[in-house]
């Protein structure tokens, strides 16, 4: 009896294992082809773009060209915002400070042992 509930057992562990290997592999490729016609439908897109802008007459756009962007050009617009003249600093220092000779110097302790 007990050799018949391991073979029980070890049936319902191949069955379970066999149904999960086979589930995995079923979400997988569904997966997969939910994606491939995301890609296809992105490429639809853009061919139909590129036809309807030769139709037009205009120049056909390349694929990802509306994103491209210059990174230096927003350092150059800060730069050029810190140098208009409505934006400089008074020569008077920090508007919260009155002085110069608010700021007292600290002098370091020496470390604890």
């Amino acid at each position: 009896m007990i050799e018949q509930e391991m073979n029980v057992n070890g049936l319902m562990t191949t069955i379970a294992s066999t149904f999960l290997l086979l589930l995995g592999l079923m979400l997988g490729a569904a997966l997969f082809f939910v994606l491939m016609f995301v890609m296809a439908g992105a490429w639809l897109v853009f061919k139909v773009r590129q036809l309807g802008a030769r139709w037009l007459g205009r120049e056909p756009k390349t694929v990802w060209q509306g994103a491209r962007f210059d990174p230096r050009n927003g350092f150059r617009r800060a730069y050029a915002a810190a140098q208009r003249p409505g934006l400089r600093r008074r020569t008077g220092g920090m508007p919260g400070r009155t002085q110069v000779a608010d700021v007292t110097d600290v002098t370091p302790r020496p470390p604890a042992q």
